[in-house]
């Protein structure tokens, strides 16, 4: 073990405590702070030698990308370890893909058996929004959060502005991100222990073996080839046995793609031919069209009606109600045979070799089955290695900011409500005088689904082909209903994500309290608070409150205590 290493790492995980020992300028919950600045999220935990819990980050708006990045932990908070597993590993795609920061940090939390109370942001430097690449720069090298916390390689994290300034020819980005991404290079090997460097470097920059811009210029040169020097020199040195194999089942792959290409030339050439001859006739039907003021998508229309008689048709009835006379279906009779008896000639060429096509189809689904195998070799690196069920991360008690009262007992009404349902039940309810609280679960549909035991899923998730570019982090449970009015949903809401950052309360929250009717709490309060000495706040809007007391409107103790 290098020794320089070791002392590094114990100087700047002390220099990172003393950081936020001395920082109270925190962003979470009650904070609205919509500065712009460089921020710092860390787990309150430091017990690992090898990774520093903390991620360096910048923004417009802290208080925004506060929530945007708790809720996501809150999200994988909801779901338990065979279900993320599955959206890790399965169908050859990794469903969070892009968002590894969070699986990270999450990953971090579920091994060193830490709870939401422990994820914290404080804000190291306000400043300008053009200051804010140069600033979180200068923290990203001053912790080394790149290769010891969960932050991404530069040279990697760097290549979206990259990409831009190559659009652009900006030479002096270019030899900026050059000199960083070689110091980047220099670094890796010595740091391949630590952090999350060797998944960084596995996932995202093993692949690259030449970076080349095009750019005649002799200082871009010189750095690019220092750069593919470093990058080739990493894949001599820390490459994984997997990615040898990885390499010579691509390999295998591109050959079989090649015989693929080859053996179906013949049906390439023939569906050329349609592909004229379709053309030829777009081109004619916008001749005869030219006088008739027909528009580009009804002649999209024409066209899909060759095969399809709905779009054939409602182009008809287009015509019709034009009072447009031409036939062109009739008119263009001959080019349109010539073009239903190619695609009848390039059904023939191909059906002789479709099983072999399959064949190899086959053949390839079994290589990349193979390579996914060995992928899941790197994925394991920022996957749990604690089975844990749903809520690992336990709750995010915090104090609700109750509005003022003077003289009189407020009842607070803590609402969940999915809009998109219109569906609201009261979660609990808190009656506050003066500093005493007294607080009441409700024997609910919602309660009781959460006490009996309640699965999620991401809702964007297809276990047949996972939505590339989908958002992940949208939660909802296995059995829950949105598409209906709230009068016709059997399935409870949920505790949205939004409700839990606001007022700190999940599943687990609720899992072991006791439940109480709704009509003998409010007996109780009335008992105990008298006429006309209670003011009612709701966490929701009127409307959904409304909808949570739907059940209840026959009721008259509910209607006489909240409709006086």
């Amino acid at each position: 073990m290098n020794c320089d290493i070791v002392k590094e790492y114990r100087e700047l995980s002390t220099l990172v405590q003393k950081t936020i020992n001395l920082n109270n300028d925190y962003v979470d919950y009650s904070t609205n702070n919509k500065s712009s600045g460089i921020y710092m999220i860390y787990i309150n935990n430091f017990s690992d030698d090898k990774i520093l819990p903390i991620y360096i980050g910048k923004t417009s708006n802290l208080q925004k990308r506060y929530e945007t990045h708790y809720k996501e932990i809150l999200s994988l908070n909801h779901l338990d370890y065979d279900t993320y597993y599955e959206y890790f590993y399965n169908n050859g795609h990794n469903f969070y893909d892009g968002h590894f920061r969070v699986c990270k940090i999450f990953k971090y939390m579920i091994d060193h058996n830490c709870e939401l109370k422990d994820y914290k942001m404080i804000v190291l430097e306000y400043c300008d929004v053009e200051k804010l690449e140069e600033l979180e720069q200068h923290y990203i090298k001053k912790f080394k959060s790149e290769f010891l916390g969960f932050n991404q390689l530069n040279c990697v994290s760097l290549l979206p502005l990259l990409w831009d300034s190559l659009n652009k020819e900006d030479i002096n980005y270019l030899i900026y991100y050059l000199n960083n991404a070689i110091e980047n290079c220099k670094q890796i090997t010595s740091y391949i222990n630590y952090g999350f460097t060797k998944f960084n470097y596995n996932y995202c920059l093993y692949g690259f073996t030449q970076f080349k811009t095009n750019i005649n210029n002799k200082e871009i040169n010189n750095l690019e080839e220092q750069l593919n020097t470093l990058l080739n020199s990493l894949r001599e040195n820390i490459a994984e046995e997997y990615h040898k194999e990885i390499e010579k089942i691509e390999q295998q792959k591109l050959q079989l793609k090649e015989n693929k290409d080859t053996l179906l030339q013949p049906v390439k050439i023939a569906y050329q031919k349609v592909e004229d001859a379709e053309i030829a006739l777009r081109n004619k039907a916008k001749i005869l069209f030219k006088n008739h003021n027909i528009y580009t998508g009804k002649l999209d229309d024409f066209i899909n009606g060759l095969n399809n008689d709905y779009y054939k048709k409602s182009f008809n009835n287009y015509l019709k109600k034009k009072n447009i006379t031409i036939r062109p279906y009739k008119r263009l009779e001959k080019e349109i045979q010539l073009i239903n008896d190619l695609k009848s000639n390039a059904k023939t060429v191909m059906s002789p070799l479709q099983n072999a096509e399959d064949k190899i189809n086959q053949e390839i689904d079994i290589l990349n089955n193979q390579i996914y195998q060995h992928k899941q070799k790197i994925m394991s690196e920022i996957f749990p290695s604690i089975k844990f069920n749903s809520f690992a991360l336990k709750d995010n008690v915090h104090n609700i900011q109750y509005p003022q009262v003077k003289d009189k007992y407020l009842i607070y009404i803590l609402l969940s409500n999915n809009a998109r349902c219109k569906d609201a039940d009261i979660i609990k309810i808190d009656c506050i005088c003066e500093e005493h609280i007294d607080s009441y679960y409700i024997k609910n549909r919602l309660n009781e689904s959460i006490q009996e035991g309640c699965r999620y899923k991401e809702k964007n998730y297809y276990n047949e082909m996972p939505m590339f570019g989908a958002v992940p982090f949208n939660i909802v449970p296995e059995k829950y209903c949105c598409n209906l009015p709230y009068y016709l949903c059997r399935q409870p809401g949920y505790i949205s994500t939004t409700v839990e950052l606001k007022y700190g309360i999940n599943d687990y929250t609720i899992k072991n309290k006791e439940l109480h009717d709704f009509e003998d709490v409010i007996k109780t309060l009335k008992l105990k608070i008298g006429k006309d000495k209670y003011v009612i706040k709701c966490s929701e809007s009127k409307n959904a409150f409304k909808t949570a007391l739907y059940d209840f409107r026959k009721s008259k103790i509910i209607n006489k205590f909240f409709y006086q």
